[in-house]
């Protein structure tokens, strides 16, 4: 499943295959859907579980660079906090800070919905 963005043509990979498989995406545009924790800072992590991500379980997360990132609504940033998402963007494999199995840089965050979490 492909689709483009401003001339680009993005692989959508769902975010199971990226993790499991993350040297074979090494370079490309990809697109994904997963969850994305923002807790302020111009560095995110995605991954296919709000728990995991909160366990700071980064071995099953990606890295996202939102250093100039554009928003499919026009948004100008995101409060901290946990979204669905979906990511496009470049994806770089190898681990990030000892801990991400790759990042993402150039990234057009789309279908932005914030999720509810039980305290």
């Amino acid at each position: 499943m492909s689709g483009a963005y401003k001339g680009v043509q993005y692989c959508q990979v769902p975010i199971h295959a990226l993790l499991a498989n993350s040297e074979s995406y090494d370079g490309k545009a990809v697109a994904t859907f997963g969850y994305l924790l923002h807790e302020g800072g111009p560095r995110d992590v995605i991954g296919p579980a709000v728990d995991a991500l909160r366990r700071i379980d980064f071995i099953g997360c990606v890295d996202v660079d939102r250093g100039g990132a554009t928003y499919e609504d026009s948004t100008a940033g995101l409060a901290a906090g946990v979204y669905f998402v979906m990511i496009q963007g470049k994806y770089t494999e190898g681990a990030v800070n000892g801990a991400c199995v790759g990042s993402f840089s150039e990234v057009y965050i789309s279908r932005i919905s914030k999720v509810l979490e039980d305290d």
